[in-house]
């Protein structure tokens, strides 16, 4: 970006302060919502791991505390509170336990997520940070359509799943999930003509790693956004026209249409089940939805045995299955007991506490993904996007409040100092 660019955006004028935290705040986005530092862990392309990353980040958001404004907005932040609350109850949670290395690892795990929400608290606590980092979300989430197009061209690149494109997350679901809360977040950041084609993109994507929670996800936040107004129906419809005949027609060009139609009959076929919609086990009786079903009437059986102290941290980590509870709701419900279950919907409350009107619309497309997320994974509160995407709803609606609020009255000048 140019040094005119960067004037008429209005950072030359930013202090140096303003300039480091927001450098910070986007490559925060870089190194965290891309999944890029876990990625090349994984691969062995860098030796040391996301931890490290981690503690370099909230070691460096250090110094913005020693500035009034991120301090002060800092410890206004319901989500503080909310994060007190959440700390007090994990540390109850594991004496409860059975107190074992699984379960000190969780409570591990809580401490390090929380570490990481108070950083990228401070982090994003400047308003003049936040369209940086949302158009960086925005290219965060074309990077993540870009290479879920490669998983799927070229099979087992990115993702372990034969058929299920994952990209830098590896996991589909977290690719899924990242990229429709990065689609809520980066929205208003995209230039009006091309969020008809962002969304669709997104769209695009999440259907390639064939995650049916985050598909899921994607329409309900694109009937949210269509009741709202904030797109439209005719323009979706013609670009989804559009981009079907350009993928017909690239398929063709390409030679992959074969390819295509063959794994289509595949699918029609049921040999990949968990595609099969012309089947009643794409519903009830796949082994994925099978093991959905198990785990909640296991966690629906120690919250009944236990219903107010539940059973103790990682209790939904050590039973007799294989699977954890996917569902943030069960896990609490099992392991903190009828308090717990308020911990996951308390974090949105804090998030979007008294949010001005003009912010209420996205607060309420966030919102809606935040508590449809939670039905299907129990790590919501520990992945490295939906933490961020978390402090960055909070940070928008601090700083929309600190917008909104009348200016402070100034002393007159008969009674100022001379």
């Amino acid at each position: 970006m140019g040094t005119s660019a960067l004037s008429a955006l209005g950072y030359l004028g930013d202090s140096p302060r303003v300039r480091y935290q927001r450098a910070l705040a986007v490559a925060a986005v870089a190194v965290f919502f891309t999944n890029a530092d876990l990625w090349f862990f994984e691969v062995g392309a860098w030796p040391l791991p996301p931890k490290v990353f981690l503690l370099a980040f909230a070691a460096l958001s250090l110094p913005l505390l020693g500035a009034v404004g991120p301090a002060v907005t800092t410890l206004r932040a319901p989500l503080l509170w909310w994060m007190s609350a959440y700390l007090v109850l994990s540390s109850v949670a594991f004496f409860l336990s059975s107190q074992s290395p699984v379960a000190l690892q969780t409570l591990t795990d809580v401490f390090t997520a929380l570490l990481f929400l108070a950083a990228l608290t401070v982090i994003f606590s400047d308003g003049r940070t936040h369209d940086a980092v949302r158009r960086t979300i925005a290219w965060a989430v074309v990077l993540a359509a870009a290479l879920n197009l490669y998983d799927l061209l070229q099979p087992l690149t990115f993702s372990p799943f034969l058929g299920r494109s994952a990209g830098l997350y590896i996991n589909p679901n977290i690719s899924g999930s990242a990229i429709v809360f990065g689609m809520i977040l980066a929205l208003d950041a995209v230039p009006s003509r091309l969020r008809h084609a962002f969304v669709l993109l997104a769209g695009l994507a999440v259907l390639l790693t064939v995650s049916r929670a985050a598909i899921l996800g994607w329409v309900l936040v694109v009937i949210a956004l269509l009741v709202q107004r904030r797109i439209r129906v005719g323009r979706m419809l013609l670009l989804t026209g559009l981009a079907v005949l350009a993928v017909l027609a690239a398929l063709a060009a390409t030679g992959y249409l074969e390819l295509a139609l063959q794994a289509y009959n595949a699918v029609q076929g049921g040999q990949l089940e968990r595609l099969d919609l012309t089947n009643v086990r794409f519903l009830a009786g796949d082994e994925s939805t099978g093991s959905r079903l198990i785990v909640a009437r296991l966690a629906l059986a120690l919250f009944a045995e236990r219903p107010f102290l539940g059973h103790g941290l990682a209790a939904t980590l050590e039973w007799d299955y294989a699977q954890p509870a996917h569902n943030m709701y069960l896990e609490f419900l099992a392991e903190s007991g009828i308090l717990g279950l308020a911990i996951f919907p308390a974090a949105l409350v804090a998030a979007l506490w008294r949010a001005p009107a003009r912010l209420r619309p996205l607060g309420l497309v966030f919102g809606l993904m935040w508590l449809e997320w939670g039905f299907f994974s129990n790590n919501v509160l520990e992945e490295r996007h939906t933490l961020m995407a978390l402090a960055l709803m909070a940070s928008l609606v601090m700083a929309a409040r600190a917008d909104a609020a009348p200016p402070a009255e100034t002393t007159s000048g008969a009674d100022a100092a001379p």
